[in-house]
């Protein structure tokens, strides 16, 4: 157990969020966040500035995740049977899954718009020059994109990743606090997709 080891050099996790509130408060704005990207949707081709922002609003996302992933999952590592601190990484997870489909419209509209007038995008507004390199492997990756709604569903069972290390976590350190966990890892989009693929007769997704 933890315990045995002795006292063992953390981390100070409180460089990245003071407290648990703050953590959470963070968590919450990426939640919002991700709702207010859903309006570029459709949008992306109508200008450089339209592309620029829905670019810079993805990566100021994808900062904020990995700070909260960075903080869950040090926490997580200092006591793996704290089932409290799994229940918070696995919040973390699930986060990130919203998040890829949240923006899952990106590549097939960036696809949409063209190789040539992206370029012309990058020629005339210098504030996507930082963006070059992920814009030159969405198009290089064009035979491997799916289309808008394909590209969803990629994202949509993206939240079943991770559950059966979740489960073993739990098992070791006992089924205190399994509720959250399992609310953690799941939603209920997730259950009703499942149940749509079900009656639909959907039962192959060897598609990727």
């Amino acid at each position: 157990s933890a315990a045995s080891l002795g006292t063992m050099p953390v981390w100070n996790l409180a460089d990245l969020y003071a407290s648990l509130d703050a953590w959470h408060a963070d968590a919450a704005r990426l939640a919002e966040q991700m709702a207010e990207f859903g309006l570029r949707k459709g949008r992306l081709g109508t200008s450089a500035a339209s592309l620029r922002d829905a670019l810079d609003s993805r990566a100021d996302m994808l900062r904020r995740l990995y700070r909260l992933g960075l903080f869950s999952s040090e926490q997580l590592a200092q006591d793996t049977s704290v089932a409290d601190s799994l229940a918070l990484d696995q919040r973390c997870e699930r986060l990130a899954h919203q998040l890829d489909e949240a923006t899952a419209f990106v590549s097939p509209e960036i696809l949409a718009v063209g190789a040539a007038t992206v370029e012309q995008f990058i020629a005339t507004e210098p504030g996507l020059h930082i963006h070059r390199h992920p814009l030159a492997r969405i198009l290089h990756a064009a035979p491997h994109t799916l289309d808008d709604a394909g590209e969803a569903l990629v994202a949509r069972f993206g939240h079943m990743s991770g559950a059966g290390q979740a489960v073993h976590l739990v098992g070791k350190g006992g089924f205190d606090g399994l509720a959250s966990i399992a609310e953690a890892l799941l939603g209920d989009e997730l259950i009703h997709t499942f149940e749509e693929l079900s009656v639909q007769g959907e039962g192959d997704f060897g598609f990727r």
